[in-house]
């Protein structure tokens, strides 16, 4: 069998080409022009702009990205009010990439208090999510972090576990759940020893339910709060998980249909050699597609990097899941845009109208992946970027290239707002410096 070719390579170095620079391997460049700089995307006249974010009413998606600095957290509230935070990590800022509102809080508390600004629940939230074991989504087991005292095995307060000192969550969801012992990578990792004492606390002593997450189940993540008035227009499908992926898409007569099983397979048991002490951790993340009437939305942790079979072959592992996910309207980027992710194949196959990133690091938006994103020939059609920060290595060399056009560079929480049963959306930036939550620039709306 040949090896696969690296589009991703090829579609780089061709949309480089027209630019006066040398593209590295990484692709970092050498030389730009001040002049060559381009404009960003022009925000709507809307009259919500420079007002505070009037928030989640019945009927609206609301998909948060939280900005900090710090970590990834996204909150998401669904048309009835159900709501599930996905990660929350715990990590020193990063040169050029500031900590907001300020550093007088760890991440856990700033990312609880956003969630009771928001949340039509207050300090109840549905579900808890943790899509992989890494610092920058679950938190970790630092010495220098303030831990618990008298629950047993103590924890350190940092991340999802932080959070959970304020928020009142029912149900969690890992990507291992009951077994811990496969794959093998994240046993060796503070962040899986500090995770297991929380949520083995939390089960005990506040009534915290534990639930596997199985791949190719569409009933896990329901609505719980007004499930009838949506009958028919809400999903939210499993795809991936602890490297097991669907294997099938679902049919359209199954697209909102509760039972659903799709056919999975681990690639991972398939594969063995990939399951080994120190493998990537991120290719484990769990990811979901949520279907709102027309709208749709994919989000996969950190979802990333090279699966081979048993003869060095890279067997497409993200591109894989994107044919199962089909064309989105939004789609949570993959490892932040990083380098080992986003590559042309998996772009091809969802199509999203807006990507979102989760900042935290300058190469979070950089010369790889974001022409990759705004690509024209892998498909048509008007694009937003929408980096939750926008600080790059080299920022005058980025706005220099053609398609830097597509990529937002305001900074602050994101938020993508679906409503009218899911027909349209719309993306709003709001100020991340301070709590007051003011709309700083509104784009769309556009139709499902």
């Amino acid at each position: 069998m040949k090896k696969r070719k690296s589009l991703s390579r090829r579609l780089f170095l061709g949309q480089c080409a027209a630019a006066p620079f040398i593209v590295s391997q990484l692709g970092s460049v050498q030389s730009c022009r001040a002049e060559d700089a381009v404009s960003e995307p022009t925000p709507s006249d809307s009259p919500e702009s420079g007002k505070p974010y009037a928030g989640w009413k019945e009927g609206d998606l609301d998909l948060h990205f939280i900005y900090t600095g710090r970590s990834e957290s996204c909150y998401h509230i669904f048309p009835d009010g159900t709501s599930i935070l996905i990660d929350t990590g715990d990590l020193t800022p990063r040169p050029g990439i500031p900590a907001l509102p300020n550093t007088t809080k760890r991440v856990g508390e700033w990312v609880a208090r956003y969630i009771k600004q928001v949340n039509p629940a207050g300090d109840h939230v549905d579900y808890m999510m943790c899509s992989h074991f890494h610092s920058d989504h679950c938190g970790y087991d630092y010495n220098n972090v303030e831990k618990t005292s008298g629950r047993g095995e103590d924890y350190c307060l940092s991340g999802l576990a932080h959070v959970a000192e304020f928020i009142h969550f029912d149900e969690v969801f890992d990507r291992s759940y009951p077994d811990y012992t496969a794959p093998v990578t994240a046993m060796r990792q503070g962040e899986i020893r500090n995770w297991l004492k929380f949520v083995q606390y939390q089960e005990k002593e506040n009534g915290l339910k534990r639930t596997p997450f199985v791949v190719g189940r569409g009933n896990q993540i329901v609505l719980k709060k007004s499930p009838d008035k949506f009958k028919g227009q809400f999903q939210v499908l499993n795809v991936c998980g602890n490297g097991t992926v669907c294997t099938e898409a679902p049919k359209p007569e199954d697209e909102f249909n509760p039972e659903i099983q799709l056919a999975t397979e681990n690639q991972f048991l398939k594969y063995p050699h990939n399951d080994k002490p120190g493998a990537n951790e991120n290719l484990f993340s769990i990811g979901f597609r949520l279907s709102y009437g027309k709208f749709r939305f994919f989000t996969a942790g950190d979802y990333s990097g090279v699966v081979t079979d048993n003869d060095g072959n890279d067997i497409g592992y993200e591109a894989m899941t994107g044919r199962i996910v089909g064309k989105v309207n939004v789609c949570k980027t993959n490892h932040h845009s990083y380098l080992d992710a986003m590559r042309p194949e998996f772009v091809k196959e969802v199509q999203a109208r807006v990507y979102v990133t989760n900042v935290w690091d300058s190469w979070h938006v950089n010369m790889k992946t974001s022409p990759i994103m705004a690509s024209r020939e892998l498909y048509e059609g008007d694009r937003l970027i929408c980096p939750t920060w926008y600080g790059p290595k080299d920022p005058a060399l980025m706005n220099a290239q053609p398609w830097a056009k597509d990529i937002v560079k305001l900074g602050g929480h994101v938020v993508v707002k679906a409503y009218e049963g899911g027909t349209k959306f719309k993306v709003y930036y709001l100020t991340a410096n301070d709590e007051s939550m003011i709309v700083k620039a509104v784009y769309g709306p556009w139709e499902c």
